[in-house]
């Protein structure tokens, strides 16, 4: 028997209360690395190397932990991020995430490869509630176009292209439970890949021409590709390394925010025109700390919401959300922080 949810104390609890649910092949699928997960565990430790430097004497009777993500409300600097097949999860999928997302006042970014409809996701929404959608442009650019015009009848509010799939990485915990692997291979007999490899900074216009909506790059990992996000107007990126999945030895997201924020630096008022985020590896409310005190707005959880839902249904997402507010919280007060701007470089 799993434990009552309110015995679930950190993220490491959930996911192993979600492994014990789970079939071997979907939490495989939610969790795998490509090659050695060099890339995947680095994303974590290099949190765990980060140490905090707290300041005391400071008036943190009262913590405020909101934020606004691309122009909307948010109760925390974090939100869902757009992660693949959540029907493997629980039969609800995105539905519930979406739900829990409204209850625990964050942003939920669906998926191109949900496992219920667009449509059907934003019709969970709650009439208040903001959603942005994550996609993957299309190598028949017509289609993409269409894609575009659907998210934006469908009242999303902002567009997560991802940037770092142009090919599939080999994704070895995956493979073993499933011989074909779960995400569709370029050069795959059954299910040739429809994603574009032929990406480019003109594709920046391409999507400004079909969508009016606003558009963030997910997946820049060096500070040459945020300076071109940054000329070529895009509203944010995600610092991002697809979790790891992809690319092994990749650099940690981290150390690439490290890299980003200083480039923008030195560019005035670019933190104010173009949000940065960023995800992978993020399991502790200290290690959201650290992420804001580098310069990241906000972090993205993908694979942590998933498990959660697979552990416990709506209720364990939210959950999930609480360990992390709970934990965020507490950090603040102890660092001497008690609002997001006071979160400095001088922190870490």
């Amino acid at each position: 028997a799993k434990p009552p949810l309110h015995a679930v104390l950190s993220l490491y609890d959930m996911e192993l209360i979600a492994e014990r649910q789970m079939k071997p092949a979907s939490f495989n699928y939610y969790t795998t690395g490509a090659h050695d997960d060099y890339t995947k565990h680095g994303n974590q430790m290099a949190y765990r190397m980060l140490k905090l430097v707290p300041r005391v004497m400071r008036n943190v009777s009262s913590v405020d932990l909101r934020t606004s993500l691309l122009g909307q409300p948010s109760s925390l600097p974090i939100y869902i991020s757009g992660s693949a097949k959540g029907g493997l999860a629980h039969p609800d999928g995105e539905l519930a995430l979406s739900r829990a997302a409204w209850t625990e006042g964050v942003i939920q970014m669906v998926p191109h490869l949900a496992t219920r409809s667009l449509q059907e996701i934003a019709q969970a929404r709650h009439q208040d509630q903001a959603q942005f959608v994550q996609l993957y442009a299309e190598k028949n650019r017509d289609a993409f176009r269409e894609k575009l015009a659907e998210v934006s009848s469908l009242g999303f509010k902002a567009v997560f292209l991802t940037v770092d799939a142009v090919g599939v990485g080999k994704r070895e915990t995956d493979l073993r439970t499933t011989p074909e692997g779960t995400a569709p291979r370029s050069k795959g007999k059954k299910t040739q890949r429809k994603w574009a490899d032929n990406l480019t900074w003109e594709d920046v216009s391409f999507f400004r021409a079909h969508s009016s909506l606003k558009l963030v790059l997910k997946g820049v990992q060096c500070a040459e590709d945020a300076m071109l996000a940054y000329e070529h107007g895009v509203d944010g990126i995600v610092v991002s390394n697809h979790g790891g999945r992809n690319l092994d030895s990749a650099r940690t997201s981290l150390e690439a925010l490290v890299e980003i924020t200083a480039a923008l630096k030195e560019i005035p008022g670019a933190k104010e025109r173009m949000q940065v985020f960023v995800d992978g590896g993020i399991y502790r409310g200290t290690d959201v700390y650290k992420a804001l005190a580098l310069g990241a707005c906000a972090v993205g959880l993908g694979k942590a919401p998933l498990l959660g839902l697979a552990a416990y249904g709506q209720a364990g997402v939210e959950r999930t959300l609480q360990i992390l507010s709970e934990e965020l919280e507490a950090a603040m007060q102890l660092m001497g922080t008690p609002t997001l701007k006071d979160i400095r470089p001088s922190s870490v």
